[in-house]
C-alpha cells in the first residue's frame, strides 16, 4: 500500500473542509428556523 502523495492529501483535505463548511452553513440555517430540542436522555433524572 503506497502512501498518498501530498497533493492528493491536500485535495482530500480541501474536499473535507468544503463539506464541513457546507454542512455548517446548512446546519446553522436549520437551527435558525427550527429550535433545537433540549433532550438529555443519557443524563438520567435529577434528584
Amino acid at each position: 500500500m503506497n502512501a498518498d502523495p501530498p497533493t492528493r492529501l491536500a485535495e482530500l483535505e480541501d474536499q473535507v473542509r468544503a463539506a464541513i463548511k457546507e454542512h455548517e452553513s446548512t446546519d446553522s440555517a436549520l437551527a435558525a428556523t427550527r429550535p433545537r430540542p433540549a433532550r438529555r436522555t443519557h443524563q438520567g433524572p435529577t434528584t
